[in-house]
């Protein structure tokens, strides 16, 4: 706000705050519009830009310290060349990474997948009083469906608890992330579950899942996503 003092425009601090604050917001862009342009310049994906830059409106809109030298036409055109092989074998690296990548998530999910198999299996074939004279036997088509259920429903991608009986006759799930300490008891004659972990020190959550349904393992497996992402 301006007032009329002596004959002269006034302003007041909180106006010329306002506009000290609006420069430097405008300069801070326009520090981040030339930061952008020259990383951008500086990627090999724009080597073939920058040797071809008569031919690309002669780089209108860009600043003169990017532009580079004026090149003849031949060596424009080994320069170009030149910049086409390096781009080539930079985007053929960067695929065999990403099939490299590929391949080895591929693995560690079989992998992963593989010992929760190896692990019920193991607790298929336990005898009666296999913990010290305590402890059932588990019922192989209750096992084969919590492994069906698992594969189906569970992704690869989410970390993979560590399975372990009770002498209840459940099959345990862990998670061991800190400070939930997630937990699943799952009844594989019944085919539900009870969840148990720590929002904090004194106040535990259970829950009572029917694992026989997808909507059980889309709520589990987003509180896993969750506890992992904090």
């Amino acid at each position: 706000m301006s007032r009329i003092s002596g004959g002269r425009a006034s302003t007041t601090p909180m106006v010329w705050q306002r506009r000290r604050r609006c420069r430097l917001r405008l300069r801070r862009r326009r520090l981040q519009r030339q930061h952008r342009l020259r990383r951008r310049l500086c990627h090999p994906r724009y080597a073939v830009l920058r040797c071809r830059w008569g031919d690309v409106g002669q780089g209108r809109g860009i600043p003169d310290r990017y532009r580079p030298p004026a090149l003849s036409p031949t060596t424009r055109g080994e320069a170009l060349k030149s910049a086409q092989t390096k781009l080539m074998q930079y985007l053929e690296k960067q695929y065999r990474l990403k099939q490299y990548r590929l391949k080895q998530q591929e693995e560690s999910e079989k992998y992963r997948l593989g010992e929760i198999a190896r692990h019920l299996e193991e607790i298929k074939q336990l005898q009666p009083g296999w913990c010290s004279g305590e402890g059932g036997t588990f019922s192989p088509e209750g096992i084969d469906w919590l492994f069906q259920a698992f594969k189906e429903n569970y992704p690869a991608s989410t970390l993979h608890p560590e399975m372990f009986p009770t002498v209840g006759g459940h099959v345990l799930m862990d998670w061991r992330l800190e400070p939930w300490r997630p937990t699943l008891q799952i009844n594989v004659l019944t085919k539900r579950g009870l969840w148990f972990s720590l929002l904090s020190v004194d106040e535990p959550r259970w829950k009572n899942l029917d694992l026989s349904t997808e909507a059980a393992w889309g709520w589990l497996v987003r509180q896993i996503q969750w506890m992992v992402a904090r």
